[in-house]
C-alpha cells in the first residue's frame, strides 16, 4: 500500500508528463490518473488518522469512541 506523499508524488509526476503529451487524448487520461491519486492519497491519509494508536488511552484500557 503507498502513503499519501507517495501518492501525491505520483500524481505530480502525471501532471508533469501531461505537460509533455503529445495529443489531448493523452494529456486528458494523464490528468484523469492524477486525480486518482489525488484521491488515493487522500483516502490513505484518512486510513492513517484511524490507524493510529490512541495517545492518552493507559495500556489494557479500551479506546475511546469518537
Amino acid at each position: 500500500m503507498h502513503d499519501s506523499e507517495t501518492c501525491r508524488m505520483r500524481a505530480a509526476d502525471c501532471v508533469r508528463l501531461a505537460q509533455q503529451a503529445r495529443t489531448a487524448q493523452h494529456k486528458a487520461l494523464l490528468l484523469d490518473i492524477a486525480g486518482k491519486w489525488i484521491e488515493l492519497a487522500d483516502q490513505t491519509a484518512k486510513v492513517a488518522v484511524l490507524l493510529e494508536p490512541d495517545k492518552g488511552v493507559a495500556e489494557g484500557e479500551p479506546p475511546r469512541q469518537p
